[in-house]
């Protein structure tokens, strides 16, 4: 299972703190537990030296890390029920997640199509949302590390945004997203040093001065493995799953600053300092030195939008306001086939042609509904 976003872990940890005069009902349900679902004996963290709650408060990090916290939500939840603050941060998170066909805790699939803070479906990209789904899920058959091809105009910079506006809605991690063509200050020549990226990164994540205030010039006289030392510390201190995403990573990267990345890579994968790592674009050289580092990755590839990716987008819009406006939608729009086929008069034969851009196609798209609905709260007086 997934790990739980760093609000709700604190949320949690809120809820141990109420009922902390439960010591033994708390020990009594811990010996009942399945120590294979687990995958920790409370016995693996407690020490003498350390408070029962400092020894609870570990033993629930470790869980989170170790991605077994929510078969331990589950039996503590119901265990500790008779107690409000519980009962609703019980509630509370049934709202992210779902229980499969297994009984098993997952996160809600549709949070991954409905990543926009307007409700909004994300166009296309069904490999994209699968692969981060599953991701978040801690499947085996995925990598924490994944790289994006696409041509020009195919909407790699647009991920960018689709992630942001996920970390918003779902609070499932903190995203810090990098635009190596235009986020870096101060380049002295065509290509991106590791100091450039580290000091933005400094910024973003509020490190220690020393780093917001790092001397570009250095270029790769800069000890990039000193900096992620103290990164790995950082993250570790913060509690919270990151996700970094390097938007336009193409062949303007000093060698040494793949070195940087491979070792921001291999930082991600360990436990203390969970993260995912997506480069959108990529180079032959890159890949070569991504392989000699032996670090998994994956690989999605981006293709244009077609008439069919609209088509199941205005679906999905179909779905989505049949549900929420059905006294006020129009005659001619009750049908999905009507509705798909109304959207789709806002194109041209020219805007799917040979290599059509994702960005003004989108943009059409996402216009149309928001017309449409403004249209739909004035006439239902919302």
């Amino acid at each position: 299972m997934a790990n739980l976003p760093r609000d709700l872990l604190l949320d949690l940890k809120a809820c141990l703190e109420v009922t902390h005069g439960m010591q033994g009902q708390f020990m009594t349900l811990i010996g009942q537990m399945d120590e294979n679902l687990l995958q920790l004996k409370w016995g693996d963290v407690s020490t003498e030296l350390a408070t029962f709650n400092e020894i609870r408060f570990n033993f629930i990090k470790q869980l989170n890390n170790k991605g077994s916290i929510f078969y331990f939500i589950e039996q503590y939840c119901e265990a500790f029920q008779g107690n409000a603050q519980v009962k609703n941060f019980h509630q509370k998170l049934e709202e992210l997640v779902i229980r499969d066909a297994a009984g098993l805790l997952k996160y809600n699939k549709e949070l991954f199509d409905f990543a926009d803070a307007k409700n909004l479906p994300f166009i296309g990209r069904k490999e994209t949302k699968k692969y981060f789904y599953l991701m978040f899920h801690g499947d085996p058959r995925v990598s924490n590390f994944l790289i994006v091809n696409g041509k020009s105009r195919t909407g790699t910079s647009y991920l960018k945004h689709y992630f942001s506006e996920l970390a918003d809605s779902t609070k499932l991690f903190r995203f810090v997203g990098i635009d190596l063509r235009f986020d870096l200050e101060n380049k002295t020549d065509e290509l991106v040093q590791s100091v450039h990226i580290a000091k933005h990164l400094a910024i973003t994540l509020d490190m220690e001065e020393r780093y917001k205030n790092l001397d570009t010039s250095l270029g790769k006289d800069f000890k990039h493995q000193s900096f992620l030392t103290n990164l790995k510390v950082h993250l570790e201190k913060s509690g919270e799953t990151q996700l970094f995403f390097l938007d336009h990573f193409k062949d303007t990267l000093a060698d040494e600053t793949y070195d940087f990345l491979t070792g921001l890579a291999y930082l991600l994968t360990l436990d203390n300092a969970p993260g995912y790592l997506i480069f959108a674009g990529y180079t032959e050289r890159g890949l070569e030195l991504l392989e000699d580092a032996d670090i998994p990755f994956d690989e999605n590839t981006l293709d244009s939008f077609s008439k069919d990716h609209i088509e199941r987008f205005f679906e999905k819009i179909h779905v989505l306001l049949s549900s929420n406006f059905a006294d006020v939608l129009p005659d001619e729009l009750k049908t999905s086939e009507n509705f798909v086929e109304k959207g789709m008069e806002i194109f041209k034969d020219q805007d799917f042609n040979k290599n059509p851009n994702v960005e003004p196609i989108g943009k059409k798209a996402k216009r149309w509904y928001k017309k449409l609905k403004r249209q739909l709260v004035l006439a239902g007086d919302f």
